[in-house]
């Protein structure tokens, strides 16, 4: 898999079980087709034997689950729903596996500590107080070009905006940020402050990073004598390969008096723990040579979340003019603000994206967030699919 990791597959769970019991330190994951008859009491012994071993179950949209399977369900470490779209399940897969390793993590640290299970606190409905706060509360003071791509009604995002203005003819960027942080729309923010979006912003994919590519990219740069500016993507989805051509890249550009290709690496803090063999190495060197920019989580934005909101209503509206959603409540903005350490900026987006395609109000309410939010891995799997097919009719919409 271009995943980082070498996948075996197995067509019984006899053969499952051998391999397994054979080479008992070689597996980081087992995967479990719900689809597929299992014996429970091989699970149960298959947990007993192999307790650290995580147990992922895994279905497709169009494949029912057995019922036998049914009560085997709430043991699994984890599940997810693989829709027909391959990079979507590719990124359900990715953020299956984090979820598992960070569990993981908390649980041995926890255990470690003697700390108490955390509960969930309950949502008081009204927070009026805090929104009729910052609806009447001066604005901060705007810089003299204001943001095009982000919310910047918060003084962290203020602040972080300013960050941006300040720099002066970079070359290298990597933008830090927790998960679900708005790493595209920041870049498309740097390509509109920086350089006046003189040329749309480059995305390029982890097969097409190479230093033939990224050279022929500045040349082209050069010859029209105006920056461009190149977002890469994540350093955990960089194999060695494309790392080591991203370093020679690198190494090749601080040759260069005058370089014309700003370069936007993307880096989510605690995801080290995938990168591919040999990527580790290849980052220490880039944080060594990149100018780093560290975005502020939304969840120390609570002035943004509004914006944040309705700017997306208003972006689904006009793409999808056939939804019956046009609104959401200001009761329904105060619990996202309540609750805003449990949000992402991609959280709160796909739920608000999940709600308007779902909902038959025409306004949304707290009561469709929390409907439509989501609980597990697998209850965001199915929105997601339930919602692609509010946006996409067709399978042929969802997968272009």
């Amino acid at each position: 898999m271009d995943m980082g990791h070498s996948p075996s597959f197995h067509a019984s769970w006899t053969t499952l079980a051998k391999a397994i019991s054979q080479s008992p330190n070689t597996s980081d994951y087992l995967f479990l087709d719900l689809s597929m008859p299992i014996d429970s009491i091989e699970f149960e012994q298959l947990k007993i034997e192999h307790a650290q071993l995580p147990l992922i179950g895994f279905e497709s949209l169009n494949a029912q689950r057995l019922a036998s399977n049914e009560s085997l369900f709430t043991q699994l470490s984890q599940s997810l729903v693989l829709p027909p779209h391959a990079e979507r399940a590719k990124s359900r897969l990715k953020s299956v596996l984090k979820s598992v390793n960070r569990n993981q993590t908390q649980n041995r640290s926890g255990a470690a500590n003697g700390l108490p299970r955390l509960t969930r606190p309950s949502f008081k409905r009204t927070a009026s107080h805090f929104i009729n706060y910052s609806r009447s509360s001066s604005a901060p003071t705007q810089s003299a070009k204001s943001s095009q791509y982000t919310c910047t009604k918060s003084q962290q995002s203020l602040g972080f905006l300013k960050q941006i203005q300040s720099l002066v003819s970079p070359n290298l960027l990597l933008l830090k940020g927790e998960e679900g942080s708005e790493f595209e729309l920041i870049a498309r923010e740097i390509n509109f402050q920086l350089f006046d979006e003189s040329h749309p912003l480059l995305i390029l994919s982890g097969d097409e990073l190479r230093l033939d590519t990224l050279e022929k990219l500045e040349r082209s740069a050069k010859t029209s004598q105006s920056i461009q500016c190149c977002l890469i993507g994540k350093t955990e989805d960089l194999t060695e390969a494309s790392a080591r051509e991203l370093g020679l890249y690198i190494e090749y550009l601080s040759h260069l008096r005058n370089p014309y290709l700003c370069l936007i690496l993307c880096h989510e803090l605690g995801s080290e723990a995938y990168f591919q063999a040999g990527m580790f190495d290849h980052y220490r060197q880039f944080t060594s040579k990149l100018l780093i920019l560290d975005i502020p989580p939304i969840r120390k934005r609570a002035e943004d979340i509004p914006s944040l909101c309705r700017q997306s209503i208003a972006s689904m509206r006009t793409a999808h003019p056939f939804l019956q959603v046009h609104a959401i409540s200001n009761e329904a903005i105060d619990y996202l603000v309540q609750n805003k350490d449990k949000f992402s900026y991609d959280k709160i987006v796909r739920t608000i994206r999940n709600a308007m395609a779902l909902s038959q109000r025409p306004q949304l309410c707290v009561e469709d967030l929390i409907n439509y939010g989501e609980s597990d891995h697998v209850t965001q799997h199915l929105l997601e699919s339930m919602a692609d097919e509010q946006f996409f009719p067709t399978a042929e919409a969802a997968n272009s």
